[in-house]
């Protein structure tokens, strides 16, 4: 069997992935099956991976060209959520994301490179650079430079800098 998986979710899939499909008529019955390839580049006309599979047993009473519902397996993970604020590019690389984090003793700043994941609720992203509890500038990160000397905060915010959060990676939300 074949489907197509739209551009922003092939990173979600791989080889040997297992799935589920069911047929239309009969969405109770669940069949395994599992991806056997999954097509190197983009159709040009609608931007979707054209990705084959095979079903775990033989289902003889399955006949050809019968449509299907395609469930991909889920895969949650604990990702770190920071706020979208915090995230900018230098002006000279823009292909590299970083975020400020404070050093509290020096009362300083240093530019980390964070690698970014899926979109959260609430303006927040997933990343990876940056450890839970972190102090991260998430205002007026564009004026800043490295090692500046910063003004912390009297208290900190309620709403922790960074956080983690479980997402359900098949599909880039909070379960």
């Amino acid at each position: 069997m074949h489907f197509d998986i739209p551009e922003d979710r092939i990173n979600q899939i791989n080889v040997g992935d297992s799935l589920f499909v069911s047929l239309w008529n009969n969405q109770d019955r669940q069949i395994e099956a599992y991806i056997r390839e999954i097509a190197v580049s983009a159709d040009p006309a609608n931007r979707t991976y054209r990705v084959k599979a095979t079903l775990s047993s033989s289902q003889q009473d399955l006949k050809l060209g019968r449509s299907v519902t395609v469930q991909l397996s889920s895969r949650e993970q604990e990702v770190l959520g920071i706020p979208l604020s915090a995230v900018f590019a230098p002006h000279d690389k823009h292909d590299q994301t970083k975020v400020w984090v404070v050093d509290e003793n020096k009362r300083s700043v240093s530019a980390v490179p964070v690698q970014l994941g899926v979109a959260l609720p609430e303006n927040r992203i997933a990343v990876k650079g940056v450890e839970p509890g972190q102090l991260l500038v998430s205002a007026g990160v564009h004026r800043l430079r490295e090692g500046q000397v910063i003004r912390l905060p009297i208290e900190t915010t309620a709403w922790p800098e960074t956080s983690s959060v479980v997402v359900n990676k098949s599909e880039g939300q909070q379960p």
